[in-house]
């Protein structure tokens, strides 16, 4: 009774294994390549699953680029694949402070509806809305989602909402 339990055990953390890893990759590919990233460091598709957010490290290499280059390290490869309009959010790199639309508040907007059907920590939830607000993060629509850049953080974020 052990052993089988443990070879069950063992399945199921290959199968966990194996499903981090594919999904560690389909969020990689998400990312615009002009932004190098490290280790994922959180991942969740949203209670609905139509939502989610992962966050990245940022790169090294990147970061220096960012601190040397500012935004130019970013649009030398320009614009990526567009689904669909978001209110102040193009497929070309902007700038924070995000400008909310007339519309929008900043705790009811893109951001912070996609945030809120994840289990993301309140701090982490802090640093990203706070990043919006101040100059120095780089925000743009890119396949399905929003990637933001927080190069004083360390992380790249990228949030998609059906």
């Amino acid at each position: 009774m052990r052993y089988l339990f443990a070879v069950c055990l063992m399945i199921a953390a290959s199968l966990y294994a194996i499903w981090m890893h594919e999904l560690d990759d389909f969020y990689r590919q998400q990312i615009p390549a002009e932004v190098e990233v490290a280790d994922l460091v959180y991942a969740d598709s949203g209670i609905r699953g139509s939502c989610g957010a992962a966050i990245f490290e940022l790169a090294p290499r990147s970061k220096a680029r960012l601190a040397s280059l500012g935004m130019r390290a970013l649009t030398e490869t320009g614009p990526g694949n567009v689904y669909g309009p978001d209110p102040g959010i193009s497929e070309y790199w902007q700038e924070t402070p995000y400008i909310y639309e007339n519309n929008e508040s900043p705790g009811d907007n893109y951001w912070a509806l996609t945030l809120s059907c994840t289990w993301l920590g309140a701090e982490t939830y802090r640093k990203i809305m706070d990043a919006l607000g101040r100059p120095g993060a780089f925000f743009r629509r890119h396949k399905e989602g929003v990637t933001l850049v927080v190069p004083s953080a360390d992380m790249v974020v990228y949030l998609f909402f059906d």
